[in-house]
This record gives C-alpha cells, structure tokens and sequence, in this order.
C-alpha cells in the first residue's frame, strides 16, 4: 500500500487547475462549436430570467451573475453571464466590481484552457487595474500565470518574473504583489528541487506583516506538500496544523465567507486523509474523511472532486471491500470527461494496484493496457514539452549570460571612463598649481621690482633736493651782488 499512497502524494502535488495546461493543446483540438442541450438552454435562460426580475439593486445582480458564472465555470456559455454582469458595472461606475468581472473572465478562460483569451484577459484586468490604482487581483492573476510556466518547467523565466513582480509590488506599496511575488518563487525554487531554498522562501512570507489569515493557510499547506514528499510526517502534521489553526481563525474573523472557504477546508481534510492512507492508519482516516464529506459538493473543484473519491477509494481498498472501491475510482476516472491525461493515468494506475491486490489479475492487466496506450501518448506530449521547456531555459540562460557580459563591459567602459577622467582631473590640477606657482613668482618679482623703482625714486628725490639746495644758495648770492653793483652807484672801481 505505500506504493499507492506514494503515487497519490504525487498526485496532490499539482493541483488540477495547473495541470490543465499540459492537457491545453489537446483539448484545443477537441474543442469546438456545438450548439447547446435543451438543458443547458433551459439553464441559461432561467439564469437570465432570474437575473431581470431582480430588483434594481446593481451590486445584488452583478454578484448573482458572478455567484451562477462560480457553479457553471466549466461551460462555455458562462462567459455570457460576464457580459452582462460588466455592462452593468461600467455603466454605474462600479469600479471594483468591474475589475472583479474582469478577473473572473481570466478565470473563466482558465478554466477552459483557453490560453489565448486567458492571457488576453489578463491583460485586459491589467489595464483596467492601473486605470483605478487598484492591484491585487492583477497580481493574484499573474502569479497565477506565472504557476502555468512552472508546471512546464520554465523556471528561470518564472523566477526574473517574480523578481519584476516584487519589484513593482514594492513600487505600489501593494501587500498582495508582495505575497504572490514571494509565494511563486518559492514555487518555483520548489519546482526546480530547491526544497529547503524554497521552504526558507515560504517562511519569509509568512512573515509579511498584515498577510491574511487565509494567504498563510495557503502558504503552510505548500510547506507541508514539500516535507509529504520527503516523507516526513512528523513535519508535515505539523504544517497541517498550522494550516488548519490559520483556516480556524480566518473563519472566526469572518464567517460569512464559509462557503468560499469550502473549497479549502475540503482540500486540507484529503491532505490529512493522503498522510493516514499512506501510513494506513484507518481510524484517523476514517475520521478526515468523513470531515471532508462536510465540506464536499458536486461545485467542489474539479481536482478536490477527483481526490476524494480516489481517497474513499484507498479507504475500501484497506478495509478488503474491492467492489465498493473499484466503484470510487471509477468514479474518479469519469470525472476527467477526457481532460487531464496526466492525472487520469496516474488514478488508473493506482486502480490497477487496487485490483492486483484484488487478486483480479486479468482486469488489473487490461487497466496497466489501457494506462500504457496512454502513458505512451503522453510521454510523447510530454517529451515535446520538455524539449520546448530546456530550450526556453537554454534562452534564458544565454540571455542572462549576454545581460552579464555586457554588463561586464558596461562595469569595465564605465570604470576606464571614471579612471580616465580622474587622470584628466589630476593632470588639471596639476596645472593649475603649476601656473599658480608661476603666477605666485611673478608675483614675489614685480613686488622685489616696485620696492627697487620706489627706492630709487626716493634717491632721486633726495639728490635732486640737494643739488637744487646747493645751486639756490650760489645763485643767490650771484644775484644779492648782481643787484648791489645795479642799485648802489657810490661804490668804488675797487669795491665793484
């Protein structure tokens, strides 16, 4: 039996949703144009018919056409229903009710596998997102996005992404971008068998402050799949509840939204269920089992749906009561309705172990048939989609190599330029005190120069003073005798 129980916690692994992109391009070939059952048509236009005789409450028809879009997400006429719902919220201004239209026509198209209209879609609510500053259903659809590519293997594209989400979470200050940023690339560490990289990566976000009650859940059951793997079940029963004290809690602060949290509650009792199957523990699986037939309903979501009836089936299967079993996993492989290659023959094989326990070997040889005619289809898909995933690694990986050598050259350029320019600067100011101590010497001689013409003048002066003192004398007495001899006529021929 552990062999089973190891099979099917591989298979909790990767949720329905997510694999429905392995499965999108086979089930594009199938999907085509049919005009609707007389039952489906009654659905919808009873919808419809309900939808008009509402009140004139705009927000109550906007949510009962989103409510009835949730219950008939996998029909293809569901779309309608979003139409309408978004006429009425822009023609009333709705605002937040508009981008949650538009976040459930991404959804919607997902669901289909419609990867076109999905990733078309989403770059409608991104749009419409940054039009009302309004984020967090946006990067809640991009790490969305973001999973498929690491389902396929694409995980260094996955994690620049992430990158350039939290990069921009931060920018906007936006608790949800912050979360999904954190949260995929702990996916996708875990993805490429970095586990305890990636558990270091879960535990930092459980440490965003003001992160919902229900994100941490989300974040504590992906902790406990990577410790399930490894088979430690002492780790992984503690995850688990950790996660169902956050679920408690999330319900206490806000019991309206049971319902939607149904879904989550259910998958976290077939986690519980998958740890006491594997170590068939009948009593406490049993127990989990019988909590999650609280939570189970034929809405549940399609891979909820699957594992429940594959964990009832393990349950029998212990218990010897084949036919009660064999009846269960049926059950699971009918509701495949030819989706999900992967998934499907994975279930198949564990009800071709389910009958060699049986002792039914001929119906156990025709199931391992049927799972080999499948698997070799699939193992052709797969080859192709691991071919196209190492070659967008090998891209990337070169595009990273490129990015680093230029910016390796860029380094070099920037710091010869930066080396360059310091020599120039150097070279500058060496001149500059050059020509200062030019200018300072030339400066130190005119003073020496003037100090030398200003004594000289004061020389000339002086002696110019005395010459002129020493002629003024002489002359004057040549004049004093000169006047004498002109005035006095008595003088004598001896005194003249």
């Amino acid at each position: 039996m552990k062999k089973t129980g190891f099979i099917i916690l591989c298979l909790l692994l990767l949720p329905a949703i997510l694999l429905r992109a392995e499965s999108a391009s086979s089930r594009q070939s199938l999907k085509t144009e049919h005009p609707l059952s007389v039952q489906e048509k009654s659905l919808r236009d009873s919808i419809f018919h309900i939808y008009h005789s509402l009140s004139t409450d705009t927000a109550k028809r906007i949510e009962f056409m989103r409510n009835m879009l949730q219950k008939n997400i996998s029909k293809q006429w569901s779309v309608e229903l979003l139409d309408s719902a978004l006429t009425l919220a822009v023609d009333s201004q709705y605002r937040k009710e508009e981008i949650g239209i538009r976040y459930d026509y991404y959804r919607h198209y997902k669901y289909q596998a419609d990867t076109l209209q999905m990733n078309k879609a989403f770059r409608t609510l991104e749009a419409v997102s940054r039009k009302y500053k309004m984020y967090d259903l946006y990067f809640t659809a991009w790490g969305d996005i973001l999973q498929f590519s690491t389902v396929r293997g694409d995980t260094e594209y996955v994690l620049l992404e992430a990158r350039r989400m939290q990069e921009e979470a931060q920018r906007l200050d936006n608790e949800t971008g912050l979360y999904n940023s954190m949260l995929t690339t702990a996916r996708a560490l875990r993805a490429s068998k970095h586990e305890d990289e990636a558990i270091e990566k879960y535990r930092e976000t459980l440490e965003l402050p003001l992160l919902p009650k229900a994100y941490k859940a989300t974040v504590y059951n992906e902790i406990y799949t990577i410790y399930n793997l490894k088979g430690e079940y002492a780790m992984t029963l503690s995850e688990l509840n950790m996660q169902r004290s956050m679920m408690e809690q999330a319900l206490a602060e806000a019991p309206e939204k049971a319902d939607s949290y149904r879904d989550k509650m259910l998958d976290m009792e077939l986690s519980y269920s998958a740890i006491y199957l594997d170590t068939s523990d009948l009593d406490n699986l049993l127990k989990h089992l019988k909590q999650a037939e609280k939570y189970y309903s034929s809405n549940s979501l399609f891979s909820y749906r699957i594992k429940y009836h594959i964990m009832w089936g393990g349950y029998y299967c212990l218990n010897g009561k084949w036919d009660r079993s064999f009846r269960e996993y049926d059950a699971a492989l009918a509701s495949f309705d030819d989706t999900q290659p992967l998934f499907k023959m994975t279930v198949r094989m564990i009800k071709g172990n389910a009958l060699v326990y049986a002792g039914r070997y001929k119906e156990a040889a025709e199931n391992y048939r049927r799972g080999v005619q499948e698997m070799d289809s699939l193992n052709r898909d797969v080859f192709h989609l691991h071919e196209e995933a190492h070659q967008a690694n090998y891209i990337i990986r070169q595009a990273l190599l490129d990015r680093t050598t230029a910016e390796k050259r860029y380094n070099l350029l920037c710091a010869g330029l930066i080396v360059l320019a310091i020599i120039l600067l150097l070279i500058v100011l060496w001149r500059a005190l050059h020509v200062r101590r030019i200018l300072r010497s030339s400066e130190q001689e005119t003073r020496e120069a003037l100090q030398t013409v200003e004594a000289v003048n004061k020389m000339k002066e002086v002696f110019l003073r005395n010459i002129t003192s020493q002629i003024r004398v002489s002359l004057n007495l040549v004049v004093g005798f000169s006047e004498i001899l002109s005035i006095d006529k008595d003088l004598t021929q001896e005194e003249m």
